[in-house]
């Protein structure tokens, strides 16, 4: 089904999420876009992004300016290499500590051997990285660099990409991480495990005209001034105002969560999205993560109120064969593809937003309401 694409001086923003992935586009005004991370649509196995933008009748091979992939972790990965070849001009910006040689190596010469694949993102950025090294140059994110600027262009307002993240000591930690990862001579070979705390997170901030947004990734706060969103918030550099628009960090988690990010980033009652996580017996944002984020931002919205369904339920074998025999191959049914979608009223009126939902989705409010 084909939708409406945002007019030419609109700013939107799209968070898709359903329960384990998530991937945001945003629309700078001119058909002139930004995608960051990926995940997959699971009734169709295609990025939710690329899909996304065949609804609305955009190319993304002519309209994508900027990938931004905003950490390594499996649920913002999947499906990454096929943006990157849909979009074979698009430069990629990611965390600094991820262009490394040390992280290179760990995952082009150990990735093939490692067993937790699938649940470390390793196979995709693999993919993804060999792409690159062959065809473009890797644009390094660290705190307070700007990645993209773009002048004013017909409709649209000029733009500048910032990013936040990650700090020095963040970069020094993730590679330490790394070192201590990888086998030495003689040396068992080693799973590759999700780094925890995640300390190569790309926390984005986008400023196109008087709009500005805040993209908090899975950036983590760890009481240390110097990392995470403790270094933002004090760092004097930074870029300066106040965004209505938040995407919440970390799934709505309460360790991504800083009072003085509300209180000194953002501006009075912005409008705050998020996506939930429900992986392997871990679910976010809970009720009390979700009471938090309301006080702050009574506009909040979720991709998704309900967590994927769990697998398919078995039968004695004796009624599993005459299945078989009769219907064939049964399947669990997937979940459908959550998303939120903010869209300004444009050019002369830019901070008056229209908020869409995916049938899934969700007003916080609404959800808390749900669950109590």
């Amino acid at each position: 089904m084909i939708e409406i694409p945002p007019n030419l001086d609109q700013i939107e923003l799209t968070l898709f999420g359903l329960g384990y992935g998530e991937s945001a586009v945003v629309h700078l005004g001119e058909n002139r876009w930004i995608v960051v991370d990926s995940c997959l649509d699971t009734n169709t196995g295609k990025p939710a992004v690329l899909e996304y933008f065949d609804r609305i009748g955009v190319s993304a091979h002519e309209a994508v300016r900027l990938i931004v992939v905003s950490h390594w972790h499996d649920d913002h990965v999947r499906g990454l290499s096929n943006i990157v070849l849909s979009c074979p001009n698009t430069p990629v910006c990611c965390s600094s500590a991820l262009t490394q040689s040390e992280f290179l190596s760990y995952i082009l010469d150990y990735g093939k051997i490692m067993t937790q694949t699938e649940l470390s993102g390793v196979s995709e950025i693999k993919r993804t990285l060999q792409i690159l090294r062959s065809r473009r140059p890797i644009k390094r994110a660290l705190a307070n660099r700007v990645i993209l600027n773009l002048p004013a262009e017909g409709n649209a307002e000029s733009c500048v990409v910032t990013t936040l993240s990650p700090s020095d000591k963040e970069y020094d930690i993730f590679i330490r991480g790394i070192l201590d990862l990888m086998p030495q001579a003689r040396q068992t070979k080693k799973r590759a495990p999700y780094l925890r705390p995640n300390h190569a997170a790309v926390a984005l901030w986008i400023e196109t005209g008087t709009v500005k947004i805040l993209l908090g990734s899975d950036l983590e706060e760890k009481g240390d001034p110097s990392t995470g969103w403790s270094a933002i918030v004090q760092f004097a550099e930074r870029p300066q105002g106040r965004a209505s628009i938040y995407k919440v960090p970390h799934h709505g988690s309460s360790t991504g969560h800083h009072d003085k990010v509300w209180s000194d980033i953002m501006a009075q009652l912005p409008i705050a999205v998020l996506s939930p996580f429900y992986h392997a017996g871990k679910k976010v944002p809970t009720i009390k993560d979700m009471e938090r984020i309301v006080t702050f931002a009574p506009e909040s919205y979720i991709t998704t109120r309900d967590s994927i369904p769990k697998s398919k339920k078995r039968y004695a074998s004796s009624v599993e064969r005459t299945i078989r025999e009769s219907v064939g191959k049964i399947r669990t049914v997937q979940p459908q593809m959550g998303w939120v979608r903010l869209r300004n009223a444009g050019k002369f009126n830019p901070h008056r937003w229209d908020v869409k939902l995916s049938p899934t989705g969700s007003r916080l409010s609404a959800l808390i309401e749900a669950r109590r």
